[in-house]
């Protein structure tokens, strides 16, 4: 599904192969979006140019949801991270040909759900539960672990905040992840906050969280380490269980549902900077 900024009208690509959770995730590379596989043996490329669906075939043989989301480096290398498995996956999308990245011994059930390229050129993975972050160079597909061993710390769409360290917030427990990156430490800023959401999003020195398994927009300002409450969603007219957002070039946040009818539109009072170092850096 595609929505035009400017005409403010829906379109849809081709028709691709049908099933639960068979993808998850977009990004981008060249003129290409790509859907990574979530349970999907394929991935599905999207020409952006010549608005044309196609879905290319792996030859993979996973039998159940494998790998969740994921991130392409510059030169075409998709990078996604366990979900069942014990290992990370890569895709070189130039031939769309597989590796496997081991982390765990054989037959183990790793899942990490949380991932981002940050600018420093490393990938940041973030577990489920009963995990570390890993930390990968995918110059040399060498990892290693930092911070303490997290018993729950389910987070997706982590951010690049404009201090350059990385928060996502946790979904089931309270709190925002924060992974310093010149550091390498990780702790939990807003301990005593449960943002309940499938993301972040970061505009100036505030980062934007919006309602997954709440009612509620949060703002939270990195400077004065304050949160806000910014807007809510009336769960009595829709179930607004939202999972994905982006920026745009004016700072306006569009939120995408998981389940529901609409998208949101957060837009700012204020002229905003978008950090492009980042922007283009993903």
């Amino acid at each position: 599904m595609m929505y035009d900024l400017k005409n403010k009208s829906f379109s849809f690509g081709s028709t691709i192969s049908s099933g639960p959770l068979l993808f998850s995730g977009i990004g981008k590379y060249g003129n290409n979006i790509y859907c990574f596989p979530r349970r999907a043996n394929s991935i599905v490329v999207h020409d952006r140019i010549n608005n044309t669906t196609r879905e290319i075939d792996l030859r993979t043989k996973y039998h159940q949801e494998h790998h969740y989301c994921g991130v392409i480096t510059s030169e075409g290398v998709a990078y996604q991270p366990p979900r069942n498995t014990n290992h990370i996956l890569k895709i070189d999308l130039n031939k769309f040909s597989v590796e496997k990245v081991d982390i765990s011994f054989p037959k183990a059930k790793i899942r990490y759900s949380g991932i981002i390229y940050h600018p420093n050129g490393y990938i940041y993975m973030i577990p489920e539960y009963n995990g570390k972050i890993i930390v990968l160079d995918p110059k040399t597909d060498k990892f290693r672990y930092i911070g303490p061993f997290w018993n729950d710390c389910r987070a997706v769409g982590p951010t690049v905040g404009c201090d350059g360290n990385i928060y996502a917030a946790l979904i089931f427990s309270k709190g925002i992840l924060k992974i310093d990156v010149q550091k390498n430490e990780v702790s939990i800023i807003q301990p005593s906050v449960h943002f309940a959401s499938y993301g972040l999003e970061s505009v100036n020195s505030k980062l934007i969280s919006f309602p997954s398994y709440t009612d509620g927009f949060y703002e939270v300002d990195l400077a004065g380490k304050e949160v806000h409450e910014i807007g809510t969603v009336d769960r009595l007219s829709e179930k607004a269980e939202c999972a994905g957002a982006s920026v745009d070039e004016n700072g306006d946040i569009y939120v995408v549902p998981c389940y529901g009818e609409n998208i949101y539109v957060l837009k700012k009072n204020s002229m905003c900077n978008i950090n492009y170092t980042y922007d283009n850096s993903f």
